[in-house]
């Protein structure tokens, strides 16, 4: 089976007290990622003035390494749904997901709700996954834990918590905060 077709990405104005005029577009093959296109758009949109400090997308083009390189690049902030944590503690919504951590960047140590700390912080073994550090919290505190059904589906393993580059979780996680806001549900 073949795909043939294209599709193509409209950058218009959205400002209420301005026309809303076409400002980019690019054609691309229609297997082409979204997220991949936004470098180029802000790329066109930047020689002639057009950037504005936010674009509104849709979940598309809202990578965590995209939110990261459109702000530092172009000075623009995606606001767009972002994709919900895939792992199964947040799909279940009775388990503790990586939102509910406290992460310690700079000592490189992560808290679980029960405030045990990780006893480790390791390159992650499968960065191809978008994981860069794995931290992993000590047999010895996650066995008897009374909550570690929320927390993992090991037998006797510890939690080991996969995390994104800082920029990436940060910018990851303040979205995902952004929009479950009314304000967001406004835009």
């Amino acid at each position: 089976m073949e795909w043939i077709g294209s599709k193509v990405h409209l950058t218009e104005t959205c400002d209420p007290a301005t026309p809303h005029l076409l400002g980019n577009g690019e054609t691309t093959p229609a297997t082409t990622p979204d997220d991949q296109m936004l470098a180029t758009v802000h790329a066109s949109l930047e020689p002639r003035g057009l950037l504005s400090a936010e674009h509104l997308v849709d979940k598309g083009y809202t990578d965590s390494q995209v939110l990261v390189d459109s702000q530092r690049t172009y000075g623009v902030m995606l606001l767009g749904p972002v994709a919900d944590d895939p792992r199964w503690q947040a799909r279940a919504g009775t388990g503790f997901d990586t939102a509910q951590l406290l992460v310690d960047w700079a000592r490189q140590i992560v808290t679980c709700p029960m405030g045990k700390q990780s006893i480790s912080w390791l390159p992650n073994t499968y960065p191809q996954h978008g994981l860069t550090w794995e931290a992993r919290l000590a047999r010895k505190d996650c066995t008897p834990c009374p909550q570690r059904a929320q927390w993992t589906r090991a037998k006797k393993e510890p939690r080991i918590v996969g995390l994104q580059a800082q920029d990436q979780y940060e910018a990851l996680h303040a979205a995902r905060q952004r929009q479950t806001t009314e304000a967001f549900a406004q835009h």
